[in-house]
């Protein structure tokens, strides 16, 4: 296993267009599996095909991207009680750093909620080649469903190591029982990911996925292999839509 998923706290989602069509338990799979596993896995080996519904549209906007938690612009800053934005405490690779977060009010939708926090973000200066990304922040009392209380913002450095481009096929399968979406990337992007991979051993890399982060896994080793995998959970039919919106 080539990365494990860190706490929920450090693990967050946000599901719109074209995914916004899924079915609540489709979506709360792949919540739920991102939560639980967001794993990268080399091979098609032991694994069972999906069954359901391959989905066919717009190819989905996929990313990986570095996480930097170096990087602490919030280490003096303190709690905005008028926009509800909570500056949390997290473990990083031994030392403690600050993870913003903002707080849904009443009856706003996490676009709303990502568009307010964009705004009140302006003011925080981050060195070049950084930036913002979002997802929803969930329930971490029952992360498997859709209680969207907030949004909390990664900083991701650098231009992205993985395009939707440089995907050459998806498959989606079983292993475990829990359902996998695996990635095949072409040449050149494998041996980029792996040299990144190699590079940011023991640090978070976001998976975005149409420009959301749904989970920053922890690379554990270098990854080889030109194959990538993330383990969703138990909903075949949510795995199927994703496979069919990452092929060519």
């Amino acid at each position: 296993m080539g990365a494990e998923a860190p706490s929920p706290n450090a693990s967050t989602h946000e599901v719109i267009a074209p995914l916004s069509v899924w079915t609540r338990s489709q979506r709360s799979a792949l919540l739920a599996g991102c939560v639980a596993f967001a794993a990268v896995l080399c091979g098609f080996s032991h694994m069972q095909n999906a069954k359901g519904d391959v989905a066919t549209g717009p190819r989905a906007k996929l990313e990986l991207v570095r996480v930097d938690d170096s990087i602490n612009p919030f280490d003096k800053m303190v709690d905005d009680e008028r926009e509800r934005v909570v500056l949390q405490p997290v473990m990083v690779d031994g030392h403690v750093t600050k993870s913003a977060v903002l707080r849904l009010r009443d009856g706003e939708s996490p676009a709303a909620g990502t568009a307010r926090f964009r705004k009140w973000l302006a003011r925080v200066s981050l060195p070049s080649g950084a930036r913002f990304g979002f997802g929803n922040a969930v329930d971490v009392d029952d992360p498997t469903q859709e209680n969207v209380t907030g949004i909390r913002a990664f900083i991701l450095s650098g231009d992205p190591i993985v395009r939707t481009d440089d995907v050459e096929n998806a498959q989606a399968g079983i292993n475990a029982e829990q359902y996998t979406i695996t990635v095949k990337l072409s040449a050149d992007s494998a041996l980029r990911f792996e040299a990144m991979t190699r590079q940011w051993t023991k640090r978070r890399m976001a998976i975005v996925i149409d420009d959301v982060v749904y989970c920053a896994p922890i690379i554990q080793s270098a990854i080889t292999g030109g194959h990538v995998s993330i383990t969703m959970g138990q909903d075949a039919a949510a795995a199927r839509k994703l496979e069919g919106l990452l092929r060519k």
